[in-house]
């Protein structure tokens, strides 16, 4: 069985470095990419966290004010009987 050799090519070496230079800047910048995307998720969830504790109070602040008014409308709008 015969061994077959090519020849090599010049500046192979130069030209694979490059590429991976190439490939590890943009994995650099996909990772800086990817940090500050998770930056800015965490202030939308903060954001949203805050927005919802707000919608709580505010549907527990309408709930108490709920009560006390059917309580007035019982107080002061009995059903006459002089009608």
């Amino acid at each position: 069985m015969r061994v077959l050799q090519f020849p090599r090519r010049q500046g192979h070496a130069a030209t694979a470095l490059g590429t991976l230079r190439t490939i590890l800047e943009d994995c650099r910048s996909e990772q800086h990419r990817i940090r500050d995307e998770g930056v800015r998720l965490r202030t939308a969830v903060a954001r949203l966290r805050r927005q919802a504790q707000q919608v709580s109070r505010t549907q527990a602040e309408l709930t108490r004010e709920v009560g006390r008014l059917r309580r007035c409308a019982r107080t002061f709008l009995l059903p006459s009987t002089d009608r």
